[in-house]
């Protein structure tokens, strides 16, 4: 493994070498060349031929000349300044060959702003990300997230190409004599067909405008297959190069190497520290609400910070302002409801949607019959709900503002007795009768509340503002008891107990205010900065029963101290073309964290640089340093939220990550792109319990710091246009851990080290109405430990005899079965008569039953063994979904 990672380290250096060598333009490279009594059109062509440089040129324009002249080791473009030294004729290098040109008068013309917002024709909705184009000065911008855009062009006519995924591209035709501010607006492709994903647009500037974001649009994944029916954005995630998660989406998404804390994951700019609901099998995002997604995994803009691995910026739709609408749905696992329209039409609109979860309606009589069948009284409980409320209200046409509101909730409970009854024969031959009750309860409730207003102001065409106050909470509460009473059944009875109860609480509240500049000067050069101030409160505690003593102990002190923090942000960002086939994207993002009379303070620079090597090559590099200021302590591999969020403290370091990328994308005709990544990431400070420590206990006398380290490369082959889509992705990646207090400091494999990862999506077309899709994941085990050996120990002066120990060997030695799953989707999709849009979608989870356990356990049971009551240890996987069907009907109206 060693050896693979040197190679890699060295694959990326030279490659990276090679980048910068290469981007070098042939007017400074250095050659020496005599022109004996040559024609100023021969010497070029004698310049071509002999020093291979990639002239282009119109002969008319040429001055004639006599050229008699020799140079010696002088660059390219100092020969050619020489040579057109008395004409108006300069040299420039736009990415394929040095272009002759006269020097216009077109320099010298006024350049003007074009400004304004992009909009819905239907539902009056700002459209963020959408792209604006002038194809006659081959010049573009995206629209940032709340849909405006600036684009300063020259005087003159100008045709603007306007194209968003899932609308109907648009055109505008304008004379630019001034600074104008337009409103434009796109109509939706109310097909209902499956939305396709285009290449990317040939031009430079457009490939570079986004290009370290996967782009998510809800419309685009209508047709993949589902769990149960649900349309999940984020089990569209798992489907991404680069992103592991637990069996069955279980566990949250680890992101090349990370763990699930380091994603920062915003909704309308607030971020959200519990992610999903069931741990895992949905996420707590209702699609129905949500307009895009941006996923940035390698090189993350200065904007973001606070976390190691990835930024999910996750944005929901502002709410119809035209007419009054809605989404009714229905699946396996949860139905939906949501409603949109105008409080002041054009003015003011609102969306507001519930979603309530169905599977206590089949969960709860199946998990009591499967218990019976057990011998338990008992049954298991699940279920979860979120609202989602928006208010948007437009003063005019430079200010506008957002309410966006969410609330979300977990609740599962688990309890059972069951009586068993026995007997043995003591050594004086008599019959003994035994009565072994066993009884629990298990309760879990969790969730989050989100809430922000943001003000977007214009400042003038090129500079926009918005303004962010927001709050977030997530709080979790778990209650346990366990009790085993066994019985000697002779008389007087005889018993014996066992009995353990708890209660656990945990809360994260973040207030705070934050200021986003955006100033785009030109179309090829484009500055963000800001800064914000956030505060938070951190409150882990634990009550804990236990020996069988039924008083409620009072809580240490340590245990349910309270953490006040705040934390302070300013960055710059530039997004600057400096060339036709260049362009870089570099700032600094500092951050300061006060905790406990303790401040720490990170400067975190990050680079990125893309190079068009022609018009269906480009490369991309990026380095950037992040730093987390928070802590996620698991104890367990399944994601529950049983895990700590914590602060840094006085004794406890911010996590910091250094990532380096290199890659690359080829648009391989009109239909097909390859994109592909290597990169290496080096982690410090990361926090982890030690070993045999839980939640139950005092989070900061039992967690130790480390290092991680991470390598490997991502691939995807994209299928983009056609009546078959889809793509293949596969990952080689290594990542691994190093705790002083965890596998006696020696390095190990980070539990969702998987070496090989493969996945494939294929959706086809057949018709108006009709589509098919497939996807089929192949992963490599994950690594997990077991106990291999017990082991007795004693210790001076501690009664009770030897305790007994358990050897697991090197941490993380075991590997999980290699994980496979096929699922397979129908859709069908019409229109009424009223205009009311119908979907439906059938299809099969894990098409052929695989096997694939989520993680291993022993069972307990007490058993009669030569006249003993013995305690038995057995081995078994625990498997989460057998072959599930899918179902969900959706009706817009």
């Amino acid at each position: 493994m060693g050896a693979m990672r040197t190679c890699i380290i060295s694959l990326l250096l030279f490659f990276s070498g090679g980048l910068v060598l290469q981007a070098q333009s042939p007017l400074d490279r250095n050659i020496s060349i005599t022109f004996s009594h040559q024609t100023l059109e021969g010497a070029l062509y004698q310049l071509m031929d002999e020093a291979d440089v990639p002239l282009l040129f119109n002969n008319a324009i040429l001055p004639q000349k006599p050229v008699h002249v020799r140079f010696t080791d002088d660059s390219v473009g100092r020969i050619l300044t020489f040579l057109f030294r008395d004409s108006n004729i300069i040299p420039v290098w736009n990415g394929r060959s040095i272009l002759l040109k006269k020097e216009v008068q077109a320099k010298t013309l006024p350049t003007y702003t074009i400004s304004g917002y992009v909009e819905s024709a239907e539902s009056g909705e700002r459209l963020g990300q959408t792209t604006v184009y002038s194809t006659t000065s081959d010049q573009g911008v995206y629209t940032n997230p709340f849909g405006f855009f600036s684009l300063t062009l020259p005087a003159g006519n100008h045709k603007l190409v306007i194209s968003y995924l899932g609308y109907r591209p648009g055109q505008l035709d304008i004379d630019v004599t001034q600074d104008t501010s337009v409103g434009i607006t796109l109509e939706a492709d109310l097909t209902l067909k499956p939305v396709t994903i285009t290449a990317r647009d040939s031009t430079f500037l457009q490939r570079s405008l986004d290009l370290y974001a996967d782009k998510l649009v809800p419309a685009a994944g209508q047709s993949l297959p589902r769990l149960g029916g649900e349309m999940d954005i984020m089990r569209w995630v798992h489907l991404l190069p680069g992103i592991q998660t637990g069996a069955d989406g279980l566990g949250g998404i680890f992101v090349r190497g990370g763990d699930a804390g380091h994603n920062l994951v915003m909704i309308d700019d607030v971020p959200i520290y519990n992610v999903n609901h069931a741990g895992g099998l949905l996420s707590v995002f209702n699609t129905s609400t949500i307009q895009s997604v941006r996923l940035m995994k390698g090189f993350i803009p200065s904007r973001f910070g606070g976390r190691l691995a990835s930024v999910m910026d996750v944005r929901t739709r502002d709410g119809n302002n035209q007419t009054w609408g809605g989404e009714a749905s229905i699946g396996i696992l949860s139905s939906n409801l949501t409603i949109e329209g105008p409080l002041v039409k054009g003015k003011t609109s609102v969306l507001a949607a519930a979603r309530g979860s169905l599977l206590n309606t089949y969960l709860e009589p199946g998990m009591r019959a499967y218990k019976q069948n057990r011998g338990e009284d008992g049954s298991t409980e699940f279920g979860f709900y979120d609202f989602t409320l928006k208010l948007a209200h437009i003063f005019s046409d430079t200010d506008k503002i957002y309410l966006s509101y969410y609330k979300g909730q977990d609740q599962f409970k688990n309890y059972g007795q069951r009586t068993d009854l026995f007997s043995l024969e003591n050594r004086e031959g008599d019959i003994l009768g035994f009565r072994l009750k066993q009884g629990y309860d298990e309760t879990l409730k969790w969730g989050n509340r989100a809430f922000s207003v943001r003000w977007n102001h214009v400042i003038t065409p090129r500079l926009f503002l918005n303004t962010t106050a927001l709050h977030t909470q997530m709080r979790i509460n778990i209650g346990y008891t366990d009790q085993d009473t066994l019985q000697l059944l002779n008389n007087p009875p005889i018993f014996s107990t066992n009995f353990s109860a708890g209660r656990f609480k945990s809360s994260i509240q973040e207030g705070g205010v934050k200021f986003d500049f955006q100033w785009a000067p030109n179309p090829y050069h484009e500055v963000r900065f800001g800064g914000e101030y956030k505060q938070q409160v951190f409150q882990p505690g634990v009550l804990r029963l236990a020996d069988n003593n039924l008083e409620v102990p009072e809580m240490p002190t340590a245990i349910r101290k309270i953490h006040d923090s705040n934390q302070k942000v300013i960055y710059a960002e530039n997004r600057q073309q400096i060339s036709q086939a260049l362009v870089f994207n570099y700032g600094l993002h500092l951050a300061g964290f006060r905790t406990e009379n303790t401040e720490y303070w990170s400067l975190q620079p990050r680079l990125a640089l893309s190079w068009l090597i022609n018009k269906d090559l480009l490369l991309r590099t990026s380095l950037g340093k992040n730093t987390q200021f928070f802590h996620l302590l698991s104890s367990n591999t399944v994601g529950l939220p049983t895990d700590l969020w914590v602060p840094s403290t006085r004794a406890i370091a911010p996590q910091q990550a250094w990532q380096f990328t290199l890659g690359g994308e080829w648009v391989i005709g009109d239909n097909w792109s390859f994109h592909t990544e290597a990169y290496y990431k080096k982690m410090d400070q990361l926090l982890n319990f030690t070993e045999g420590a839980t939640f139950v206990n005092d989070w900061e006398e039992n967690v130790t710091q480390g290092e991680g380290e991470a390598f490997g490369i991502d691939f995807m082959l994209r299928k983009q246009a056609g009546s078959i889509q889809g793509w293949l992705s596969y990952s080689l990646a290594w990542s691994n851990r190093s705790f002083d207090r965890i596998n006696f400091g020696q390095p190990y494999p980070f539990t969702f080290d998987r070496r090989h990862d493969l996945k494939l999506v294929l959706i086809q077309d057949l018709g108006e109405r009709w589509d098919v899709s497939a996807s089929w994941i192949f992963g490599t085990g994950l690594a997990f430990s077991l106990p291999l050996e017990t082991f007795e120990v004693t210790f001076p002066g501690i009664p009770n005899g030897p305790i007994t120990g358990i050897d697991y060997g090197s941490k993380n030695q075991f590997r999980l079965p290699y994980y496979h799953r096929l699922d397979l989707g129908v859709n069908y999709r019409r229109i009424d008569k009223q205009g009311r849009s119908h979907r439906l979608q059938i299809g099969v989870y894990n098409a052929y039953n695989r096997n694939n356990p989520l993680y291993y356990k022993f069972n307990r049971s007490l058993v009669v063994q030569n006249n003993s009551i013995v305690e038995a240890r057995e081995l078994v996987g625990v498997r989460l979904f057998p072959i599930l069907p899918s179902f969900s009907y959706s009706l817009q109206f």
